[in-house]
């Protein structure tokens, strides 16, 4: 199969397929060769579109690299804020609701809910948490910790 892509096309596909890469090796460990191959495939056709600006090949390496160009363009690092702005927002909505969910049934009986049961007692969790983070933000949230800390051999 061959496919034809015209200039403005490949771009976009360019910039979805390297924020999928930075997604993907956010993690260490989580990219695998075929993720890599077809990166470095859809890198080597840059300069045939004109974004030689985007790509560099390092010759040691034989590898192609994002330019500073390309990390900088502000349409990538709007997209990159807005998405670190809702995984922060949506996560820790998810994980306090959980907790509140396992603190008032018990890990067991969680567990053991059916998935319509458990979502209808984690909503109100979600909303309670959606409204507040919308609300306040992070200003009402605070560590709290009642452990003593652990002293490290030799340190104070």
């Amino acid at each position: 199969m061959k496919v034809s892509l015209t200039k403005k096309q490949y771009k976009a596909l360019l910039k979805l397929v390297m924020l999928g890469d930075w997604m993907v090796n956010t993690v260490p460990g989580d990219s695998n060769g075929e993720d890599e191959e077809i990166v470095q495939y859809l890198l080597s056709l840059a300069k045939d579109f004109g974004y030689e600006n985007y790509v560099e090949l390092d010759e040691e390496l034989k590898k192609y690299f994002q330019t500073e160009d390309f990390e900088n363009d502000t349409e990538i690092l709007e997209i990159i804020g807005d998405y670190h702005e809702y995984a922060l927002w949506e996560g820790l909505v998810l994980e306090f609701s959980q907790r509140d969910l396992i603190a008032k049934y018990g890990e067991k009986a969680v567990e053991t809910m059916s998935d319509e049961e458990r979502v209808e007692k984690e909503i109100p969790l979600i909303k309670k948490y959606e409204e507040e983070f919308r609300e306040y933000g992070l200003d009402n949230l605070a560590i709290k910790t009642t452990a003593k800390p652990k002293i490290v051999k030799g340190k104070k």
